[in-house]
């Protein structure tokens, strides 16, 4: 699409499939359409892209353009890029562990089966450095980065967070207060402060663990 110069690419797909198109667009100024068709699709409910493709389509045809960010995640082995989220950690045991013919059957609830089964995460220890602040040493469960704020159900994680803020958002789980997920949910919908989780934000967020973690 590139090589021939169109007008408009438009994505027919999931987050996965938006996060590798988007890796390939970004810098370019091609003009990139979302027509939601996965399960989480994640990206497109936080810019509030109609789920339903005909005005979906439309909205690719007739709307205005937006910039967002992409963040450039660097890893030992290499890097990749991302528009929605990031984890470490519980996170992505999660992710790892949904079972691909429940995700058919049952859309974004086989990510909360996947919760329960990592109920008992494992800690792990890490050095966080924000932009250019001192480095803070500490235990966790998981670590979130976010370039927006809402996942699956309408959960707002990160209730800042705007994806052409130039900031990605970072969440912190210490271990033992991880368990609870009824608990956790409510304290997201009512907004209130979550005992356990520390919020934060910066343009470049590094983070060293003392182990190898699933990210």
């Amino acid at each position: 699409a590139l090589e021939a110069g169109v007008d408009l690419v438009m994505v027919a797909g999931g987050d996965g499939t938006v996060r590798a198109v988007s890796s390939e667009l970004a810098g370019t100024e091609m003009p990139m359409a979302l027509i939601p068709a996965g399960t989480g699709n994640l990206l497109a409910r936080n810019l509030s892209i109609p789920l339903d493709t005909d005005a979906a389509i439309r909205l690719a045809l007739h709307g205005r353009l937006q910039a967002i960010d992409m963040v450039t995640c660097a890893f030992d082995d290499g890097q990749e890029r991302f528009v929605v989220m990031a984890g470490m950690g519980l996170d992505a045991q999660i992710m790892e562990s949904t079972d691909l013919g429940l995700k058919k059957v049952i859309r974004s609830g086989a990510y909360a089966v996947a919760a329960v089964q990592n109920a008992v995460p494992d800690p792990f220890t890490a050095t966080i450095t924000l932009d250019d602040a001192p480095p803070v040493r500490r235990q966790m469960v998981m670590a979130l980065m976010g370039n927006v704020g809402t996942i699956t159900g309408g959960m707002t994680l990160f209730p800042r967070a705007t994806p052409s803020d130039g900031l990605v958002d970072l969440l912190l789980a210490s271990p033992g207060k991880v368990v609870d997920w009824a608990r956790l949910g409510a304290q997201i919908l009512t907004g209130q402060e979550m005992e356990g989780f520390t919020l934060t934000r910066a343009r470049k967020v590094l983070i060293e663990a003392d182990r190898p973690v699933p990210f």
